[in-house]
């Protein structure tokens, strides 16, 4: 909240010095009394408060909707990074798994192969099975 009243009366404060030099510039070169000229000029003080409070809100208010769009809209691109991350490595997941088990089949019917040669041969098979188990 500090924050946004901090720029709110930074841009105030820009924008009604910037005003009272042009009022007061206005005023001197439109009018030769100087009654009248301090009269314009706090009619055209009074305006440019009004102007310079309303614009400076505005901007303030529009600065702080698009600092809260941004953090909505970098929360929407996280939460899909995270979820397509997720996907992705499930579908990897169950690839490997996949992967695993044919690698794993390819070698118990290897090791069957061998044992089935070596008893055809009469060969004792001392070979453990992939999983090291006898």
């Amino acid at each position: 909240m500090a924050g946004v009243r901090n720029w709110y009366f930074g841009i105030f404060a820009f924008l009604y010095t910037g005003m009272t030099v042009v009022v007061i510039i206005r005023e001197i070169r439109a009018k030769d009394d100087i009654i009248e000229i301090l009269y314009g000029v706090i009619i055209g003080l009074g305006a440019a408060a009004m102007a310079s409070a309303a614009t400076s809100f505005t901007l303030t208010e529009i600065g702080r909707d698009g600092m809260v769009l941004a953090k909505s809209i970098e929360k929407w691109f996280n939460d899909r990074r995270n979820k397509r991350l997720a996907e992705a490595r499930e579908e990897g997941m169950e690839k490997g798994i996949g992967l695993g088990r044919e690698e794993n089949q390819k070698e118990w019917v290897e090791w069957n192969a061998r044992r089935l040669e070596a008893e055809e041969h009469g060969e004792d098979f001392i070979e453990p099975p992939p999983n090291g188990k006898l």
